[in-house]
């Protein structure tokens, strides 16, 4: 297995140790998912291209994921409170297009989602206020010569 960048180790240590359920969203070449697969009841794999998706396929041979080709907004999360949802390398507009899609599908969303855009950081937390999410812990870290901004939030109970 590939070592996990610093940014990436920082994403997999803000999940919840109580978290069984992992949705890693456009998921690239997978790194964080499959670091999580010894120590999680289940991981999800989700790239809306099928190349990436069908090349995870044939080199994870664990039990305990499975693999989506589409669009993040398409997903059908378990809603549980042991769930977590990533969303990391993408922009500020695609994580909110996503967690919108959710909250429509979901009306007392009970995951936690670890989110790292890669632009439009504020218009994520205004979106994240204007929704009724809260903030559980906010960091700015350096990966090589790279800041990225990495956001915890859950969405308050009966928003």
């Amino acid at each position: 297995m590939n070592k996990l960048s610093f940014r990436l180790k920082k994403i997999k240590n803000l999940i919840s140790s109580d978290s069984n359920i992992i949705w890693d969203l456009c998921c690239d070449h997978g790194q964080l998912g499959k670091s999580l697969l010894p120590n999680k009841k289940k991981v999800y794999f989700v790239d809306i291209v099928p190349h990436i998706i069908n090349s995870l396929e044939k080199s994870i041979s664990s039990k305990n994921c499975e693999f989506q080709i589409k669009d993040a907004t398409e997903i059908r999360i378990e809603n549980r409170i042991d769930e977590s949802i990533v969303m990391a390398g993408v922009g500020g507009w695609t994580c909110i297009k996503i967690l919108e899609a959710l909250k429509n599908k979901y009306c007392n969303l009970k995951s936690e989602f670890i989110l790292a855009p890669q632009k439009n950081l504020l218009t994520v937390k205004e979106y994240l206020l204007e929704n009724e999410f809260t903030l559980i812990s906010e960091d700015i870290i350096q990966d090589k010569k790279n800041y990225y901004n990495i956001l915890k939030v859950r969405r308050k109970e009966n928003a």
